[in-house]
């Protein structure tokens, strides 16, 4: 969890949620917030096998990373992530910067997205594959 929040809220947030404590990063400054969702981006592209060489089989996929926002400060996160979620009740910047916009806050709401989004791209490939 990467929040811009004070550490005491953020490891609040992550009890309830079941977050390891030691998987919170508190006191995110913006910029600070782009450079993590890159280096997520980025994580399985340093990886090579263990025999040293790299070939396009070996390598696993680059990790999609969603990034959820509701602030200004949000902003550059949400540009860099390949998906980005913005709360309807957030600043103008993060909903402007958001693919997809929630109108309820609930966590839930980012579940019902990632499933409604498998179903319309099961669809889709039927109906073109």
């Amino acid at each position: 969890m990467c929040t811009g929040d004070n550490q005491t809220t953020a490891h609040a947030v992550a009890d309830m949620l079941d977050i390891p404590r030691s998987k919170v990063m508190a006191n995110v400054l913006p910029a600070e917030k782009a450079s993590f969702v890159r280096q997520i981006q980025n994580r399985s592209s340093n990886t090579t096998p263990a025999d040293g060489e790299t070939t396009p089989s070996s390598n696993p996929p680059r990790p999609i990373v969603a990034f959820v926002g509701d602030g200004v400060d949000d902003s550059p996160a949400l540009a860099a992530a390949d998906v980005s979620i913005a709360m309807a009740s957030g600043s103008d910047v993060a909903t402007n910067s958001a693919s997809f916009i929630l109108l309820k806050s609930g966590l839930s709401t980012i579940l019902q997205l990632v499933l409604l989004s498998r179903r319309v791209f099961n669809r889709a490939r039927m109906n073109f594959g």
